[in-house]
């Protein structure tokens, strides 16, 4: 949802981030509901993803107003098409049997979000220095 809304609707990267984290949390809200009703949601592990997720969403909240939205842009348009090659790659390996390409996908989609995550991590905090540099002079 949130490259459409960048790429596909123009919006800013903040705006389309924002946009994307509400709309998953009431559709988020709605399967949480769907699943606890029928007894299939793992309990020990909800309190670990809940916190990770509001840590990363309160980090991800606040380096987005310190990147700038060509930087934004270009960070998930490359997760994007490592996103599309890891597809490709799960794809055929299902329909040829191939174990390797389905490694691949795996290790493409894991390490791509978290080299992106890093990439983004060390924008933002490059960018803050540098606001902060430049207010002090």
């Amino acid at each position: 949802m949130m490259p459409a809304l960048m790429y596909g609707l123009a919006l800013p990267g903040a705006v389309a981030v924002g946009t994307d984290i509400f709309q998953i949390t009431i559709s988020s809200a709605y399967g949480a509901f769907a699943y606890g009703q029928r007894g299939a949601i793992h309990f020990a592990m909800l309190l670990p993803l809940l916190i990770g997720s509001t840590v990363g969403t309160q980090l991800g909240a606040t380096l987005t107003d310190h990147i700038d939205d060509t930087e934004l842009r270009a960070a998930f348009g490359i997760m994007l098409l490592i996103g599309s090659i890891s597809v490709a790659s799960k794809t055929i390996s299902h329909t040829y049997g191939i174990g390797l390409l389905h490694d691949l996908s795996l290790t493409l989609l894991l390490g791509g979000a978290l080299v992106m995550s890093m990439a983004i991590l060390y924008l933002g905090v490059q960018n803050i220095r540098e606001e902060r540099s430049a207010a002090r002079r």
